[in-house]
Protein backbone atom coordinates (compact mmCIF):
# COMPACT_ATOMS: atom_id res chain seq x y z
CA UNK A 1 0.00 0.00 0.00
CA UNK A 2 1.64 3.51 -0.75
CA UNK A 3 0.41 6.87 -0.85
CA UNK A 4 2.18 9.22 -3.33
CA UNK A 5 3.41 12.51 -3.55
CA UNK A 6 5.40 14.42 -0.65
CA UNK A 7 4.20 16.93 2.07
CA UNK A 8 2.94 20.81 0.29
CA UNK A 9 3.85 18.88 -3.12
CA UNK A 10 1.14 21.43 -5.01
CA UNK A 11 1.92 21.73 -8.88
CA UNK A 12 3.03 19.49 -11.71
CA UNK A 13 4.33 22.14 -13.86
CA UNK A 14 8.12 22.92 -13.21
CA UNK A 15 7.99 20.12 -10.06
CA UNK A 16 11.64 19.57 -10.42
CA UNK A 17 12.10 23.22 -9.78
CA UNK A 18 9.51 24.42 -7.75
CA UNK A 19 9.70 25.26 -3.90
CA UNK A 20 6.89 25.29 -1.50
CA UNK A 21 7.00 27.19 1.19
CA UNK A 22 4.92 26.93 3.61
CA UNK A 23 4.63 27.84 7.42
CA UNK A 24 3.86 25.23 10.01
CA UNK A 25 0.25 25.65 10.92
CA UNK A 26 -0.77 25.53 6.74
CA UNK A 27 1.99 22.66 7.09
CA UNK A 28 -0.22 20.74 9.39
CA UNK A 29 -3.88 21.63 8.95
CA UNK A 30 -3.52 21.22 4.75
CA UNK A 31 -0.78 19.40 3.50
CA UNK A 32 0.48 16.76 6.57
CA UNK A 33 -3.05 15.61 7.44
CA UNK A 34 -4.28 13.55 4.77
CA UNK A 35 -0.79 11.70 5.04
CA UNK A 36 -1.36 11.20 8.78
CA UNK A 37 -5.35 9.76 7.94
CA UNK A 38 -2.68 7.67 5.53
CA UNK A 39 -0.50 6.26 8.56
CA UNK A 40 -3.68 5.60 10.47
CA UNK A 41 -5.16 3.62 7.85
CA UNK A 42 -1.97 1.28 7.86
CA UNK A 43 -0.18 2.13 4.64
CA UNK A 44 3.07 1.16 4.24
CA UNK A 45 5.29 2.99 1.83
CA UNK A 46 5.16 6.88 1.16
CA UNK A 47 6.80 8.74 -2.13
CA UNK A 48 8.77 11.36 -1.79
CA UNK A 49 8.32 14.17 -4.52
CA UNK A 50 10.51 15.86 -7.09
CA UNK A 51 9.80 19.58 -5.26
CA UNK A 52 11.68 21.36 -2.33
CA UNK A 53 9.55 22.60 0.75
CA UNK A 54 10.79 25.70 2.08
CA UNK A 55 14.59 25.34 0.43
CA UNK A 56 15.10 21.43 0.84
CA UNK A 57 14.76 19.02 -1.98
CA UNK A 58 11.18 16.90 -0.56
CA UNK A 59 13.02 13.36 -0.67
CA UNK A 60 15.90 14.77 2.01
CA UNK A 61 13.81 16.60 3.97
CA UNK A 62 14.20 16.03 7.69
CA UNK A 63 11.40 18.01 8.68
CA UNK A 64 9.23 16.69 6.64
CA UNK A 65 10.45 13.04 6.39
CA UNK A 66 11.64 12.42 10.12
CA UNK A 67 10.27 15.10 12.31
CA UNK A 68 7.02 14.78 11.18
CA UNK A 69 6.06 11.53 8.93
CA UNK A 70 8.33 8.98 11.23
CA UNK A 71 8.44 11.04 14.37
CA UNK A 72 4.78 12.91 14.94
CA UNK A 73 3.29 10.68 13.23
CA UNK A 74 4.43 7.43 14.01
CA UNK A 75 5.15 5.93 10.50
CA UNK A 76 6.49 2.34 10.66
CA UNK A 77 7.04 2.42 7.35
CA UNK A 78 9.36 2.65 4.32
CA UNK A 79 9.83 6.45 2.69
CA UNK A 80 11.10 5.91 -1.64
CA UNK A 81 11.62 8.71 -3.90
CA UNK A 82 10.20 9.57 -7.39
CA UNK A 83 11.99 8.73 -10.15
CA UNK A 84 14.78 10.93 -10.60
CA UNK A 85 13.75 12.18 -7.08
CA UNK A 86 16.58 11.78 -5.04
CA UNK A 87 19.29 14.54 -5.53
CA UNK A 88 22.12 12.82 -2.92
CA UNK A 89 23.31 9.76 -0.81
CA UNK A 90 23.47 11.86 2.15
CA UNK A 91 19.37 11.59 1.52
CA UNK A 92 19.51 8.64 3.89
CA UNK A 93 20.45 10.44 7.23
CA UNK A 94 17.10 12.65 6.44
CA UNK A 95 14.55 10.19 5.58
CA UNK A 96 14.81 8.56 2.74
CA UNK A 97 14.69 4.71 2.79
CA UNK A 98 14.49 3.15 -0.50
CA UNK A 99 15.31 5.05 -3.99
CA UNK A 100 14.17 4.54 -7.42
CA UNK A 101 16.75 2.97 -9.77
CA UNK A 102 18.52 5.24 -12.48
CA UNK A 103 18.40 8.24 -9.88
CA UNK A 104 21.55 9.47 -11.33
CA UNK A 105 21.12 9.97 -15.21
CA UNK A 106 18.08 8.26 -17.15
CA UNK A 107 20.15 5.17 -18.13
CA UNK A 108 19.17 3.20 -14.82
CA UNK A 109 22.77 1.87 -14.53
CA UNK A 110 24.00 4.37 -11.36
CA UNK A 111 22.31 5.17 -8.28
CA UNK A 112 23.14 7.64 -5.07
CA UNK A 113 22.38 4.13 -3.26
CA UNK A 114 24.21 0.76 -4.13
CA UNK A 115 27.78 1.03 -4.40
CA UNK A 116 27.39 5.14 -3.21
CA UNK A 117 25.45 4.15 -0.13
CA UNK A 118 27.96 1.18 1.23
CA UNK A 119 30.96 3.92 0.80
CA UNK A 120 29.13 6.10 2.74
CA UNK A 121 29.10 3.94 5.27
CA UNK A 122 32.31 3.10 5.62
CA UNK A 123 33.12 6.18 5.59
CA UNK A 124 30.77 7.14 8.03
CA UNK A 125 29.08 9.59 6.44
CA UNK A 126 25.92 7.64 6.81
CA UNK A 127 25.31 5.53 10.03
CA UNK A 128 25.49 1.64 9.91
CA UNK A 129 22.58 2.16 12.44
CA UNK A 130 20.74 3.85 9.35
CA UNK A 131 21.12 1.62 6.90
CA UNK A 132 19.63 -1.24 9.41
CA UNK A 133 16.59 1.10 10.18
CA UNK A 134 15.94 1.54 6.39
CA UNK A 135 16.15 -2.36 5.60
CA UNK A 136 13.73 -3.21 8.32
CA UNK A 137 10.98 -0.50 7.18
CA UNK A 138 11.17 -1.94 4.01
CA UNK A 139 10.65 -5.71 5.25
CA UNK A 140 8.04 -4.68 7.85
CA UNK A 141 6.00 -3.55 5.14
CA UNK A 142 7.17 -6.44 3.00
CA UNK A 143 5.70 -9.12 5.56
CA UNK A 144 2.70 -7.04 6.74
CA UNK A 145 1.06 -7.46 3.55
CA UNK A 146 1.97 -10.95 3.23
CA UNK A 147 4.23 -10.23 0.33
CA UNK A 148 6.13 -13.54 1.66
CA UNK A 149 3.67 -16.03 0.70
CA UNK A 150 4.89 -16.97 -3.17
CA UNK A 151 1.49 -15.56 -4.44
CA UNK A 152 3.18 -12.35 -6.08
CA UNK A 153 4.79 -12.45 -9.72
CA UNK A 154 8.33 -12.15 -9.75
CA UNK A 155 9.73 -8.95 -10.63
CA UNK A 156 9.53 -8.82 -14.31
CA UNK A 157 9.31 -5.47 -16.10
CA UNK A 158 12.49 -3.17 -17.61
CA UNK A 159 11.33 0.29 -17.89
CA UNK A 160 14.22 1.07 -20.03
CA UNK A 161 13.35 -1.40 -22.38
CA UNK A 162 9.28 -1.83 -21.99
CA UNK A 163 9.23 -3.32 -25.75
CA UNK A 164 12.08 -5.88 -24.96
CA UNK A 165 9.61 -9.08 -24.84
CA UNK A 166 12.22 -11.32 -23.40
CA UNK A 167 12.45 -9.45 -20.50
CA UNK A 168 8.75 -7.96 -19.86
CA UNK A 169 6.06 -10.44 -19.48
CA UNK A 170 3.60 -7.67 -18.99
CA UNK A 171 1.36 -9.33 -16.30
CA UNK A 172 -2.23 -8.48 -15.85
CA UNK A 173 -2.87 -7.22 -12.46
CA UNK A 174 -6.13 -5.83 -12.92
CA UNK A 175 -8.03 -7.70 -12.38
CA UNK A 176 -11.76 -6.49 -11.05
CA UNK A 177 -10.49 -3.06 -10.52
CA UNK A 178 -12.04 -1.18 -13.35
CA UNK A 179 -15.10 -2.40 -12.28
CA UNK A 180 -14.18 -0.91 -8.82
CA UNK A 181 -13.40 1.78 -10.06
CA UNK A 182 -16.17 2.98 -11.65
CA UNK A 183 -18.28 1.90 -8.84
CA UNK A 184 -16.32 4.35 -6.56
CA UNK A 185 -16.30 6.99 -9.50
CA UNK A 186 -20.61 6.56 -9.49
CA UNK A 187 -20.51 6.49 -6.37
CA UNK A 188 -18.93 9.94 -6.06
CA UNK A 189 -21.49 11.75 -8.55
CA UNK A 190 -23.29 14.37 -7.05
CA UNK A 191 -26.52 15.70 -8.81
CA UNK A 192 -28.21 18.77 -8.39
CA UNK A 193 -31.43 19.81 -9.72
CA UNK A 194 -31.87 22.97 -10.47
CA UNK A 195 -35.58 24.09 -9.86
CA UNK A 196 -36.67 27.55 -10.49
CA UNK A 197 -33.09 28.65 -11.67
CA UNK A 198 -31.38 28.34 -8.76
CA UNK A 199 -28.34 27.91 -9.71
CA UNK A 200 -25.71 29.19 -10.43
CA UNK A 201 -26.38 31.61 -6.54
CA UNK A 202 -27.24 34.63 -7.00
CA UNK A 203 -25.25 37.09 -4.31
CA UNK A 204 -25.90 34.90 -1.31
CA UNK A 205 -25.60 37.02 1.60
CA UNK A 206 -24.29 33.81 3.61
CA UNK A 207 -23.32 30.58 2.62
CA UNK A 208 -22.14 27.55 5.41
CA UNK A 209 -20.12 24.87 4.38
CA UNK A 210 -20.07 21.19 6.82
CA UNK A 211 -17.53 18.45 6.57
CA UNK A 212 -14.65 17.40 7.54
CA UNK A 213 -11.58 16.50 5.38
Amino acid sequence: MLTRGNISSEQETLRFYENSEVDDRTEHEVYAAPFLRSVMAGVTSVMCSYNQVNGTYACENDRTLNHLLKNEFGFQGYVMSDWFGTHSTGAANFGLDMTMPGSIGVTGDASYFGANLTAAVRSGVVPEARVDDMAARVLAGWYLLEQDDGTFPDVNFNAFAPLDEATNEHVDVQADHGELVREIGAASTVLLKNVNKTLPLQKPRRMVLIGKF
